[in-house]
């Protein structure tokens, strides 16, 4: 009775062994497939982030580029303010016109070819043409000057428009740069937090696995009891039946010695006691 109050109680906290040991198993599973997505989503935060720094460089190096665009155009914008402030100083007063000064000049040498002939009047009129034509010479170049001033204020809007095309494409970069920046320092908290997360639920697998370890020890405690159970209700059944045999063995032999007849099942009886050595 006793045994089969053990036995009982054995049997009982096996299946409570059996039972929390596949609630753990299950628990196992499911935290290491969080854990395992929590890996595979870090693994892809970084390789984003890897991008994001491999864009952030390419535009930082842009930026750098478009910067050092940007003072060359200044410089040559500078450059070409100088040149049109100096152009201005040589070109001056306007004078008199080109037309005006030619007319004159071909009026002077009607003149010098049809006045009556006066050395004077001759030396006179041809120092006035000279005088003149250096004017004429200079008026062509204050015009060359002034078409060169064109050109150059030409120069300095095509340079102004490129500046203001180049600081658009910078603030763009810059902007854009700016964006990837906040993206990197958010996904690099993202995989902080992420880190936190899965450490967590790797530290409760670990405690999971360890409870299934002790769960086995104490299954296989429990198994190793019931075994050594089985064996002493085995071994007591084998000596009840053996006493029993004995018993009904001598008063079998004791029917033999009185000459009384004995029965086949008697018999039985007496082979197997021989068979046991008990007799």
């Amino acid at each position: 009775m006793e045994l089969d109050k053990k036995r009982v109680l054995l049997t009982s906290r096996l299946k409570e062994a059996s039972s929390k040991f596949k609630s753990i198993l299950e628990d196992v599973k499911r935290v290491k497939e969080k854990r395992d997505r929590l890996h595979a989503e870090i693994r892809g935060a970084i390789a984003e982030i890897k991008m994001l720094k491999s864009e952030y460089k390419s535009l930082s190096l842009e930026i750098s580029s478009l910067k050092g665009e940007l003072s060359s155009e200044y410089s040559k914008l500078r450059e070409t303010r100088q040149l049109i402030n100096e152009v201005k100083a040589k070109i001056g007063g306007s004078g008199v016109s080109l037309k005006k000064l030619r007319r004159r000049i071909s009026e002077l040498e009607w003149k010098l070819q049809t006045a009556p002939t006066d050395l004077q009047v001759e030396k006179k009129i041809a120092g006035e043409i000279a005088k003149l034509e250096r004017e004429v010479k200079q008026q062509e170049e204050v015009l060359k000057l002034k078409e060169n001033l064109m050109e150059l204020k030409a120069t300095r809007e095509a340079i102004k428009i490129k500046i203001k095309s180049i600081r658009s494409k910078l603030e763009e970069v810059s902007s854009r740069r700016e964006v990837i920046k906040k993206a990197i320092i958010q996904l690099d908290e993202r995989i902080k937090s992420l880190r936190r997360e899965a450490d967590d639920y790797h530290r409760d697998l670990l405690q999971k696995i360890k409870e299934l370890n002790e769960l086995k020890i104490e299954k296989k405690i429990i198994v190793e009891e019931l075994k050594t159970l089985e064996a002493e209700e085995k071994k007591r059944i084998e000596d009840e039946a053996k006493s029993t045999l004995i018993k009904n063995a001598k008063i079998v032999l004791d029917k033999l010695r009185k000459g009384e007849r004995i029965t086949s099942e008697e018999l039985k009886i007496l082979a197997e006691a021989e068979d046991m050595g008990v007799i």
